[in-house]
C-alpha cells in the first residue's frame, strides 16, 4: 500500500491510517464496471465505492457509443470480484463525490483492480483533480490494452469508436456524389454525438486522448469535410447549368385528329342524337256519315179508300257509326209488320206511315 505523502495535510485526505487490515473490506455485489458496494467491518450499513482514476462504459444507455463495452465490464467485475471477496482501500485527497460515494484504488491481492480493467480494455484512464495517485498506473494499462487492440481499442468491435468512425468513412469514400446524402448527415451526426456526449461521460474524454482513436476520428473529419465540398460543388454546377439554359417558347401544335389520340378501349363519343317524336297510333278510316235520307213528305192527300196493303218493304237503315275500340251494337229487333195508314212517295214505291183520322 503506498504511504502517506504531503497531501496526508489535507482535512479532506484519503490515505488511511493504521495498518491495511483496518481498511480491509468484503465485496457485497458489483453495480457497474467501476463501482461496487462493500461491507466495513462493524459496520450494519453497506459503503458504496467508486473505483478512482478509471471509467468504465454505461451498462444500459440508448447510443452505442456511451453504452460500448459498458455490460462487458460489468461482467468482468463481477467475475473478479464475487460476493464475500476481501479487498483493500486506499483512498486520494477527495474521499467522496457530489453523489455520496466513496472513491478509492481497490486492491486485491495486492493487484490494483482499477488497473486490471484499464488493461482488459473496458475502462478508460480519467484524471480528476486533485484525485491522481492511481493515474499513472491505470494509464500505464490502458495502453498495454492500446498496442493490443483489445475491448474499447478492438477495430473489429462494431460498437467501437475506431470501428464506427472507420465503418462511416468507408460509407462516404464509396458512394458516389448524386448519392452523398445519407452517408453525410450519419457521418455528421455521429461526430456531433460525439462531441456532445465526450462533455458528460469522462470514459470517452479519455479514449479520444488514445492515438488509434484520435487518427480514426480525425480521419472521418477529413473525409466528411471533402465530401460537403463535392456537394456543394456539384449543387452549385447544377444551378448554373439551370440558369443558362433559355427557355424558347414552342411553336403551337395543332391538335391531333381525334382517331389518333382516341385510345381504343374506350368508346367512340357521338354527337348527342335529335330527340326522336313517338308517332301516333294511326286511326283507323272511318266513312263519313252521311246523313239519313227521308224522302221529302209530301203534302196530305185526300183520304182514299183502303187498299189491300203490299208487303211491306222495310227501310234499309243507315250504318252506324260506331266509336273508335267499341264493341258492335247488337243487330236491332225486326219492327212489328204495320197495317195502319200510309202515304206513298210519287212513283209508289215507297210509302210512309200516318195518321188514319
Amino acid at each position: 500500500m503506498t504511504g502517506c505523502s504531503q497531501n496526508s495535510t489535507s482535512s479532506n485526505s484519503s490515505t488511511p491510517s493504521g495498518s491495511p487490515e483496518e481498511n480491509t473490506v468484503k465485496v457485497v455485489r458489483v453495480i457497474d464496471g467501476d463501482t461496487v458496494d462493500v461491507k466495513k467491518p462493524g459496520e450494519t450499513e453497506n459503503t458504496r465505492v467508486r473505483l478512482l482514476n478509471v471509467d468504465t462504459p454505461e451498462t444500459k444507455h440508448p447510443n452505442k457509443i456511451i453504452e460500448c463495452m459498458g455490460p462487458e465490464a460489468t461482467k468482468y467485475l463481477e467475475d473478479l470480484l464475487p460476493e464475500g471477496t476481501p479487498v483493500t482501500l486506499e483512498h486520494d485527497i477527495e474521499t467522496h463525490d457530489n453523489y455520496g460515494r466513496e472513491l478509492a484504488g481497490v486492491y486485491k491481492d495486492g493487484t490494483l483492480v482499477n488497473a486490471d480493467i484499464a488493461r482488459e480494455g473496458l475502462g478508460a484512464a480519467v484524471l480528476i483533480e486533485p484525485n491522481k495517485k492511481f493515474y499513472p498506473e491505470v494509464l500505464e494499462a490502458q495502453n498495454e490494452a492500446e498496442q493490443v487492440g483489445k475491448g474499447l481499442f478492438d477495430p473489429t468491435a462494431e460498437c467501437s469508436i475506431p470501428a464506427q468512425a472507420q465503418q462511416l468513412n468507408q460509407a462516404l469514400d464509396q458512394a458516389p456524389t448524386s448519392e452523398l446524402g445519407q452517408s453525410v448527415e450519419e457521418a455528421s451526426q455521429f461526430l456531433s454525438d460525439l462531441d456532445e456526449l465526450t462533455k458528460n461521460y469522462p470514459h470517452l474524454s479519455g479514449l479520444l486522448k488514445v492515438a488509434a482513436v484520435k487518427e480514426a476520428v480525425s480521419g472521418l473529419r477529413e473525409t466528411l469535410k471533402e465530401k460537403r465540398e463535392e456537394q456543394k460543388a456539384a449543387q452549385n454546377a447544377t444551378e448554373q447549368n439551370n440558369d443558362s439554359v433559355v427557355d424558347v417558347p414552342a411553336a403551337p401544335v395543332a391538335p391531333p385528329a381525334q382517331t389518333e389520340n382516341r385510345d381504343d378501349n374506350q368508346p367512340i363519343q357521338q354527337a348527342p342524337a335529335a330527340p326522336v317524336i313517338p308517332e301516333a297510333p294511326r286511326q283507323p278510316q272511318v266513312p263519313e256519315q252521311q246523313p239519313q235520307q227521308r224522302a221529302p213528305q209530301p203534302p196530305p192527300v185526300p183520304q182514299a179508300p183502303p187498299a189491300p196493303a203490299p208487303a211491306p218493304v222495310e227501310p234499309n237503315p243507315a250504318p252506324t257509326l260506331q266509336r273508335q275500340q267499341q264493341a258492335p251494337a247488337p243487330a236491332p229487333a225486326p219492327e212489328p209488320k204495320y197495317t195502319g195508314c200510309r202515304s206513298y212517295a210519287p212513283g209508289g214505291k215507297s210509302w210512309t206511315p200516318i195518321p188514319c183520322n
